[in-house]
């Protein structure tokens, strides 16, 4: 089906996250994308928000859980995301 966007947050480095109803996230920095897919499973299907932390990790809400992106680690770290790709 069609993949629309269901949130956005630009982050305190001007880096742009965009989500979307298919669990996939798009991170725009240093003028490339960077996409996250999450595991495709039945509560974790579409990104409802994103908010920054004090530490400058991302948290994304879904539809059924809430994962964090460790910023430290250049978005390498993941915490409850479930992250299924990354390309």
């Amino acid at each position: 089906g069609m993949v629309s966007i269901t949130a956005m947050l630009t982050d305190s480095k001007g880096n742009l996250w965009i989500g979307t109803n298919g669990g996939k996230v798009a991170l725009y920095q240093d003028d490339r994308f960077t996409f996250f897919e999450l595991a495709d499973s039945v509560n974790m299907n579409s990104v409802r928000c994103f908010a920054e932390a004090e530490d400058a990790s991302i948290y994304i809400g879904t539809t059924g859980d809430i994962c964090k992106i460790d910023k430290k680690t250049n978005h390498k770290g993941y915490e409850n995301c479930n992250i299924s790709r990354e390309f």
